[in-house]
């Protein structure tokens, strides 16, 4: 599977056996940079206590990591007045 040529971050809830499942075939096949995070205690919309900002925190790093400043450059919108 060599859709991706960059960086990959996959994240998944430890309750959620399905997408886990689905998630670990996937990354398996994956021939980039990859990173499979399973998110314990949680299930599919991440709506534990604590587990949306524990999945910002895992981006946020990954995003330090992988994306280089050009890139975030071009990410950034012009303010509309």
């Amino acid at each position: 599977m060599t859709i991706f040529r960059r960086s990959l971050l996959l994240l998944v809830g430890s309750l959620d056996q399905e997408i886990l499942t689905l998630n670990s075939k996937a990354f398996a096949r994956l021939e980039c940079v990859k990173k499979l995070q399973i998110i314990e205690g949680a299930s599919h919309l991440f709506e534990e206590p604590g587990k949306l900002t524990e999945i910002a925190n895992v981006a946020a790093s990954w995003f330090d990591k992988y994306l280089n400043k050009k890139a975030i450059d071009s990410l950034k919108l012009n303010p509309v007045i």
